[in-house]
């Protein structure tokens, strides 16, 4: 791809936004720790490259009010602004060496959105050159998830086997639970055991059938979905009995389109260990280092 020089300066752009933004050449020379003739200097450069006037002088040249032609070019100045002092800080950060240039995490359904809300926001503020992508994968880790689905760290569960070429670390516990229509049969029963759950449907992620979480109870009939969020739909049909986190359940649980069991918890597993997972050779330690602390936290995971 060719490029021609450009005929605006930086410095003239930058000039541009910060009097537009503070209505004169001395605040905005102060601002930018440069003289009130450099700064005049640097507007009439961009003026004489642009051919006409982007703000009207008053008071003897010191107050600057920008006229309609200056409005209509400065939301796009402000937009190659943050675009050049993005690729900029990218560029002199290169040499560090603690980030990508894209990050690629799957979070899968084991953490609330707001969870990987706070998670996006937290490493945008300790890499804000680094871009973030968001993608799904499969929860079952496997020594080729990172090279098949391009993702570098996965938010899984605890496996019962050591997977080659593939760390983790634990990063907390999801609270799971049991809840079905509110006119199922159990609804009122206490302390449900497996041999009264064993008769009924139990409605679960094909991931879970993998990772043999269901093979304690070993139902009569189990209903296989590619989520936790179909599971509960389904039990809001009276279809079997859902085994989800507790905050998938929740606006059903608030909405009575769902009810919780009261399960024997001695029988069950109620708390999911949950793991970020990366390659052994993940090439930013520090950057895993501060997504597992900032994991733990929000789990509330001490270890």
């Amino acid at each position: 791809m060719r490029y021609q020089l450009p005929l605006l300066n930086i410095h003239s752009l930058v000039c541009f936004s910060t009097i537009a933004e503070l209505g004169s050449l001395q605040k905005a020379a102060t601002r930018l720790g440069k003289s009130k003739s450099t700064m005049s200097r640097w507007l009439s450069e961009l003026e004489d490259t642009l051919g006409y006037p982007v703000f009207e002088r008053k008071s003897n040249n010191l107050v600057l009010e920008i006229n309609q032609q200056g409005m209509a070019l400065l939301p796009k100045i402000h937009s190659v602004l943050a675009s050049y002092h993005r690729m900029e800080g990218f560029a002199l950060g290169q040499d560090a060496n603690v980030s990508p240039s894209n990050l690629v995490l799957s979070f899968n359904q084991l953490i609330s959105n707001q969870g990987i809300a706070e998670q996006v926001a937290h490493l945008n503020t300790l890499y804000p050159n680094m871009d973030l992508t968001i993608l799904p994968s499969n929860e079952t880790i496997e020594s080729t998830t990172f090279k098949d689905t391009g993702v570098d760290m996965v938010l899984g569960l605890e496996p019962s086997y050591a997977v080659p070429e593939v760390g983790g670390l634990v990063v907390g516990e999801e609270q799971m639970m049991f809840t079905t229509h509110p006119l199922h049969p159990l609804v009122g029963k206490s302390s449900v055991d497996i041999n009264q759950l064993v008769a009924h449907t139990l409605i679960a992620p094909h991931f879970l059938q993998q990772l043999g979480y269901s093979e304690s109870i070993k139902p009569v009939s189990v209903t296989e979905t590619p989520d936790f969020q179909l599971s509960i739909e389904l039990a809001k049909q009276n279809l079997g009995i859902a085994y989800t986190p507790e905050y998938v359940a929740r606006t059903a649980l608030k909405k009575r389109e769902v009810v919780e069991l009261s399960i024997n918890w001695e029988e069950f597993s109620q708390f999911m260990p949950l793991m970020l997972f990366f390659p052994l050779d993940f090439a930013y330690p520090e950057l895993k280092d501060n997504l597992v602390l900032s994991l733990r936290d929000w789990f509330g995971y001490n270890n």
